[in-house]
């Protein structure tokens, strides 16, 4: 019933468009280490037990308030670059390996308004997903193009396309069935554009 609930609040906060999400449980946080972007957003979730989530270092300083698992904690969008480490700070956790690190980087994302029209993204379906996703975009010119597959923790795990393209339309596939459950995001990146977009691989 809990693994059933925690599926369920994982989709509406896909849809309600979090961009990353961390488990609190047993004395931990997972991911315990967050590589994000300036304007990205956290969400944290209560797997179980008794947690709340309080930075204690970093460029600025929230916190969120204790919440009885399985529930949502609350989110925060970070919008200075930098470290922030946070705790719980509840009965002792983070004494007992309770702690969490957030890295926030300078934003990457190139303004689509800024940019010539050369990359169209038609469709990523179906989505969530169960094992196999598709994309399908097209180019209005040749060009050099890399696609890849990220986890929650920023970690690049498959390269689907890295190599020039054709004028036209394409259609690529992720068959994921080594990977678990959960949030992954895929990133184009081309000569003049750059996409992030998310995935839910729900088993």
């Amino acid at each position: 019933m809990k693994i059933k609930m925690f599926f369920i609040i994982i989709i509406i906060s896909f849809l309600f468009s979090q961009d990353y999400q961390v488990e609190a449980g047993n004395m931990y946080y997972l991911p315990e280490t967050l590589v994000i972007e300036v304007g990205e957003t956290v969400e944290w979730y209560n797997a179980n037990g008794f947690h709340d989530v309080v930075i204690t270092q970093g460029p600025e300083m929230f916190s969120l308030p204790a919440v009885t698992g399985p529930a949502v904690i609350g989110s925060i969008t970070f919008n200075l670059p930098g470290t922030y480490e946070y705790i719980c700070s509840v009965y002792g956790h983070a004494d007992m390996g309770m702690v969490g690190t957030i890295i926030v980087n300078e934003s990457l994302k190139v303004n689509p308004k800024n940019i010539p029209v050369n990359f169209k993204l038609e469709k990523i379906f179906p989505n969530p997903f169960n094992p196999k996703t598709n994309i399908n975009y097209s180019l209005n010119r040749k060009t050099k193009i890399k696609i890849n597959i990220y986890n929650n923790n920023g970690e690049k795990i498959v390269t689907l396309k890295d190599g020039v393209e054709n004028i036209g339309s394409h259609s690529i596939s992720w068959h994921a069935m080594d990977y678990p459950s959960g949030l992954y995001f895929l990133k184009i990146d081309g000569e003049d554009f750059r996409e992030t977009h998310k995935l839910m691989l729900i088993k």
